[in-house]
């Protein structure tokens, strides 16, 4: 019925189906700074525990997984982070809070190809805080969604927080270093 080029092309377009209904931002992230602020001058990061605002419930795991993402992300993008709660001086202390942690039924819409697919939804607020004086100088807003059945579907929860925390060590990164605009 098929001819063998077609046979052998299904499994890898299937594959490649499942890889693309992964984890996928929801839109990009909103980043807000002071603008009189001179963010070259933090070298140093304080990742506070993460806590929950979804107003609901929310155990304890994904909070811990959260904190431990974005201190491996900052790790990685080589932000320098201490642990010390009394660093003041040129520290940026880093608060994140989970605003949305949710399973939903998908409804067909674009980012997933048929109607019916679970997806998991996360959102993350961060408030980046002036240690020197406990005032907020700059927040960024990230949105992430992954799909059930797509190769995320172990753990899609923790993937989620994970590519979130990488995205938020990105936007901070880009923020110290003058790139991240007001959006």
């Amino acid at each position: 019925m098929f001819s063998k080029t077609a046979r052998s092309f299904f499994p890898f377009l299937l594959l490649v189906i499942l890889a693309l209904s992964g984890c996928t931002p929801v839109g990009k992230s909103v980043v807000w700074k002071q603008e009189k602020v001179d963010f070259s001058e933090f070298d140093t990061f304080f990742i506070r525990p993460a806590f929950n605002e979804t107003g609901k419930p929310l155990d304890e795991k994904p909070l811990a997984q959260l904190t431990a993402y974005l201190k491996e992300s900052f790790t990685a993008k080589k932000l320098m982070i201490t642990d010390d709660p009394e660093a003041k001086s040129r520290v940026l202390s880093i608060q994140s809070a989970i605003l949305v942690y949710e399973t939903k039924k998908g409804s067909g819409n674009r980012q997933y190809w048929s109607s019916g697919i679970r997806t998991a939804e996360c959102t993350i607020r961060t408030r980046l805080i002036d240690k020197s004086n406990d005032r907020v100088v700059g927040e960024i807003v990230t949105a992430k969604a992954a799909g059930f059945g797509s190769l995320y579907s172990l753990d899609p929860y923790k993937k989620i927080l994970q590519v979130a925390a990488g995205e938020i060590a990105e936007n901070v990164g880009g923020i110290i270093q003058g790139e991240n605009r007001n959006r």
